[in-house]
């Protein structure tokens, strides 16, 4: 009997750890929300030193274990993509500091020890106004490119430590920015960024000495991350498709052959390409015929250029 009363009491204490748990992230979900709001209505002078206070408040949330996997559809100001095994978060946000002139900031979050409930928060610095990023290289998290992040590709691999994200960047006034990034983590939770898991075509033209004709072939270019530049007067379409485990995309060309070396020039064609996985990788397939595709709904936090 005595027993039986001890393990309910221990029981109890345990639901209302975790209901005060609970209470405590809903407050600071509030307080970020609140704060958010003032970051946006405030003159750019002011919007950064605001925005640092609405950086130190979430960095102090993501300490909190329970933070890792609770439901935080209530924050809104941030873009929020969870590993589909509660290992890592990644928390992204724009901050506009002049019109069409965007900065970028992040945390990644991860899940060392659920036993000692112990996490790696990482704050992710962007370099992009510092430094040029290439396509053929890693970085670390004080070399981050930047970027919203507002989808998470499931890795096809068991224990998988890479991952592709979909981003956006608002780049200029006169051209936008779709990402694929790739992401990694090492045994205590610190992430880079960049792998070679990307294979583009590359289309030669090679004479050929019996036809004295031009054949094309195709070789494969590796490749990092990704990244499509187009007119800021268009949307892109950049999404992973469930139903063809693809990551597919519009193909993009520009409005007079003249001008391609212009990428504010480049809009969608209406045809479409896409990345599909063999071995880990992620090949080019061209001409995808997505006439049968639904378009999935819109999740939340998501720039007016995101169109899935």
């Amino acid at each position: 009997m005595k027993s039986t009363v001890l393990i309910l009491f221990v029981l109890l204490a345990i639901n209302a750890m975790g209901k005060g748990e609970n209470l405590k992230i809903d407050k600071a979900i509030a307080q970020l929300e609140l704060l958010h709001k003032k970051v946006l209505l405030a003159p750019d002078t002011t919007k950064i030193v605001l925005n640092n206070e609405f950086k130190e408040a979430l960095n102090k949330l993501l300490y909190n274990f329970q933070s890792l996997t609770y439901d935080l559809s209530k924050l809104k100001s941030v873009s929020v993509l969870t590993d589909p095994e509660n290992r890592f978060r990644i928390y992204t946000w724009p901050l506009e500091i002049s019109p069409g002139n965007y900065d970028y900031y992040g945390f990644t979050q991860y899940s060392i020890s659920k036993k000692q409930q112990k996490v790696k928060v990482v704050e992710l610095e962007n370099s992009v106004f510092n430094m040029t990023h290439k396509n053929d290289q890693v970085y670390e998290s004080n070399q981050w490119r930047g970027g919203l992040y507002y989808a998470l590709v499931p890795s096809g691999k068991k224990k998988s430590s890479t991952y592709l994200m979909l981003g956006w960047d608002g780049f200029g006034k006169r051209s936008t920015k779709k990402l694929i990034e790739v992401i990694s983590f090492n045994s205590i939770g610190e992430p880079s960024f960049g792998a070679p898991v990307l294979y583009f075509e590359e289309v030669e033209k090679k004479k050929s000495f019996r036809e004295k004709k031009k054949l094309k072939v195709v070789k494969y270019k590796v490749k990092y991350r990704h990244e499509f530049e187009y007119s800021a007067k268009v949307s892109m379409m950049l999404r992973y498709d469930e139903h063809l485990k693809m990551v597919v995309f519009d193909h993009l060309t520009p409005i007079n052959p003249k001008l391609a070396s212009v990428r504010a020039t480049y809009v969608p064609d209406y045809s479409y390409d896409g990345l599909f996985m063999k071995k880990g990788k992620w090949y080019f397939k061209n001409n995808l015929d997505l006439r049968n595709e639904t378009l999935p709904k819109a999740k939340k936090y998501k720039p007016s250029d995101v169109k899935q």
